[in-house]
């Protein structure tokens, strides 16, 4: 009896360590991104610039108090970036309230409101001016030295801080000018403070005065030496659990996120091109497929099996798209058409190889139309590919699609990883018994990451859960070997259900469980035990 005691306790420890791990996952509201399906580009800013504009204005004085939830530390002294040193002996720590600027005549004096972009830059506007997002408690002294010069890289220092932090000539190619430098640890907070800063200031910024690092414009925002130094920093510095929390906190205090730190790959969707590859070429995101079929059928192909319409482009308010219509010319005989995609390579070194899409219907229901997503193994391209000379496999259950009424839904992200070290097509099917009904597929895309490494698949347990966040089910998928069994818990260590598995991929339905963070711990035919974290929204 004690034994088992003493190994459900081991079990209920290694649970309750996870999920204190896991604290780094922020609090995100359900839906709170749901307007940023499917774009990219300065599309997605904007759309970003639409969830996180009209936050509370707290005032400038309330600002002090705020950083008693915002920037406290552990052992509940100011946390300061200025002065903070993570892995080493701090120079000074100061006390809420207690040491709160005043004068200083000194480094280690007091604290006060760093506007890490400067209000100069604004004119002192509000709601700028009080956005905690871009405010921090920092040392007088240090903040002083700083002034309102641009953050970036330092040449020669004129002025070092205690932890650290430099004042001087630029060495960052493109300015040459006086800069701040931060420590490392820090440079990733303040590069997502100015990726929010362009978003949440997107139909004001153009007004703002800092032409060195500003270029005039609401979309792109920085000059281009200044979106690579931040990305550089972004990428070099990844979110924190400082970041997190502090971001969790802000949220309670003034109703707005900063999406950089919920959603850090949103910074190399806006400004494509910056991020890949910088500093950190190895894996680099690749596109395999991105079809927007601005033109005929662009790289797909369409093969009628039966009836009379087949797959075409259409276009409507300017956007272009796959359309098959059952109905089109009043036809009401059977019809089966095959959108077939390019040969995709999935070798043996990508990961996270992800296929995406949209999807709009009208006429009737989804279910007398059946649209289909395929693979297909063996095709000869223009040939038949219900011949039996042709592998398919039918992965349309892992998609979301569209209700009716035109309306354009995302499909969410399906891994491909466990079909690496192959060659395949990706084929929409329309089949109907039935007259009328139309469907139409539009964005499709295909990314992957390689690695200069080929991954040996012997050795890598591959497990992929599926949609995450979900409100419905929970999919996990693994590359290698069969689940046995597959166990939710709760943040507190409580099992809340199980099921035992007999192949390589299992359905848990979740719709029972609260809005919240889950675990998920799956055990391979191997007796390895692997776990993954979901969210229920």
């Amino acid at each position: 009896m004690k034994q088992n005691f003493k190994i459900l306790n081991s079990r209920l420890l290694v649970i309750i360590l996870l999920f204190i791990s896991l604290k780094a996952l922020a609090q995100i509201p359900a839906g709170y991104y749901d307007a940023t399906t499917g774009k990219t580009g300065y599309e997605l800013k904007t759309a970003l610039h639409e969830i996180i504009k009209n936050h509370t204005d707290i005032g400038y004085d309330a600002v002090w108090s705020a950083f008693q939830t915002t920037d406290k530390k552990s052992n509940g002294k100011v946390w300061d970036m200025y002065s903070d040193i993570p892995k080493g002996s701090l120079p000074y720590e100061y006390v809420f309230i207690n040491d709160q600027c005043g004068n200083y005549s000194g480094e280690g004096s007091c604290y006060n409101r760093e506007h890490s972009f400067p209000k100069s830059w604004f004119n002192d506007a509000r709601p700028m001016h009080n956005d905690l997002f871009h405010l921090y408690p920092t040392d007088g002294f240090v903040n002083g030295k700083r002034s309102n010069f641009p953050f970036g890289e330092v040449g020669t220092a004129i002025w070092t801080s205690r932890n650290g932090s430099k004042l001087g000539n630029c060495s960052f190619e493109g300015y040459s000018s006086t800069v701040f430098e931060p420590i490392d640890e820090y440079k990733g907070d303040f590069a997502r403070t100015y990726f929010y800063m362009a978003t949440r200031y997107e139909d004001k910024i153009t007004a703002f005065t800092m032409s060195s690092i500003l270029n005039g414009t609401n979309n792109q925002v920085y000059k281009e030496w200044y979106l690579k130094l931040l990305f550089k920093w972004h990428e070099q510095d990844p979110v924190s659990e400082k970041e997190i929390n502090r971001n969790d906190a802000v949220y309670k205090i003034q109703k707005n996120r900063n999406p950089f730190i919920d959603h850090p790959e949103y910074a190399g969707k806006i400004w494509e091109g910056y991020g890949s590859g910088n500093e950190n070429p190895d894996p680099a995101k690749t596109t395999l497929i991105d079809e927007k079929f601005n033109s005929e059928l662009g790289l797909f192909s369409q093969y009628n099996v039966s009836g009379s319409e087949i797959w075409n482009n259409k276009s409507y308010n300017g956007n272009s798209f796959a359309e098959m219509n059952g109905y089109a010319n009043g036809n009401t005989n059977p019809n089966e058409d095959w959108l077939i995609s390019p040969l995709l390579d999935i070798k043996s070194n990508y990961k996270n190889t992800l296929l995406s899409f949209k999807s709009a219907f009208n006429y009737g229901n989804n279910t007398t139309t059946k649209l289909q997503v395929l693979i297909l193994k063996n095709y000869t391209p223009n040939s038949d590919p219900t011949s039996g000379n042709t592998e398919t496999i039918d992965i349309t259950s892992y998609f979301q699609y569209a209700t009716g009424n035109y309306e354009w839904k995302y499909s969410g992200e399906f891994s491909l990883d466990p079909y690496k070290g192959s060659a395949f097509h990706i084929a929409f099917v329309y089949s109907t018994t039935a007259s009328a009904r139309l469907w139409r597929i539009d964005d499709v895309l295909v990314t992957t990451e390689k690695s200069s490494t080929p991954v040996n698949n012997e050795k890598v347990e591959n497990v992929q859960i599926y949609p995450n966040p979900t409100s419905e089910k929970i999919n996990v998928r693994t590359e290698q070997g069969v689940i046995k069994k597959i166990k939710i818990y709760n943040t507190l260590g409580s099992q809340l259900a199980s099921i035992e598995g007999t192949s390589h991929h299992c359905t848990m339905d979740v719709q029972a469980l609260k809005k919240g963070l889950y675990l998920l711990e799956i055990t391979l035919n191997n007796n390895k035990i692997i776990h993954r974290k979901f969210i229920k929204n």
